[in-house]
């Protein structure tokens, strides 16, 4: 990532701080966001420069996160179609899958991939 320790201290600080009030690490929405950064204001009298540093380590934790989850679905994607290219003419189970993949993810999806939610979301949001 290229942070200083006192950055990565400080971020570190200025999340646990966060989770803590929202009682969960990931998944917050965009208004529990803002109540809470109203919370800093209002209730724990932050300045409006310190505000605004809480929202810039906010939103990089969100990108950092994103990037992360794309990854993951992109390791398991590569390692579908690794498996997928094993077989002869792309075809699995009498589906075209060049020609058919909403008909493929479907088949994927009832064979277990319903298990992964973010493969699942990628695949039918793709299709």
């Amino acid at each position: 990532m290229g942070l200083a320790d006192s950055t990565i201290k400080t971020y570190c600080s200025i999340l646990s701080q966060f989770f803590e009030h929202t009682k969960k690490t990931t998944n917050f929405t965009e208004q529990e966001i803002n109540d809470y950064l109203d919370y800093l204001m209002i209730v724990r009298n932050y300045s409006g420069r310190s505000r605004n540093l809480v929202m810039k380590v906010i939103r990089f934790y969100c990108r950092e996160l994103k990037i992360y989850k794309l990854l993951l679905v992109k390791r398991q994607i590569k390692q579908i179609l690794k498996n997928i290219e094993n077989l002869k003419d792309n075809n699995l189970f009498g589906i075209e899958i060049e020609k058919e993949p909403k008909q493929f993810a479907d088949f994927m999806i009832k064979g277990g991939l319903n298990q992964n939610p973010i493969l699942r979301h990628f695949m039918i949001k793709n299709l």
